[in-house]
């Protein structure tokens, strides 16, 4: 499924310390979960995605995924990844 690969491939760019493509994938997996019917999960993911394109001063994506969360009425915390 999307959401096995998806995981697979975030556990490898964890490995390899591919933060950008790791971010994307975490973004991906939100999708993939709120599709699912997974909100926590989601959110997880969500939180994930924006504290690593924060820590890697990429201000279009975190605000992309800013608006993503409230539009779909997910708060984002605040943890830092540096």
């Amino acid at each position: 499924t999307a959401a096995t690969s998806l995981t697979a491939a975030r556990e490898t760019f964890t490995a390899i310390e591919a933060r950008y493509e790791c971010a994307r994938t975490h973004l991906d997996l939100a999708t993939v979960e709120r599709e699912r019917g997974n909100p926590e999960s989601a959110g997880r993911h969500l939180n994930e995605a924006h504290s690593l394109f924060t820590a890697m001063g990429a201000p279009r994506h975190r605000e992309r995924i800013e608006r993503l969360a409230a539009d779909w009425g997910m708060p984002l915390t605040d943890h830092d990844l540096t």
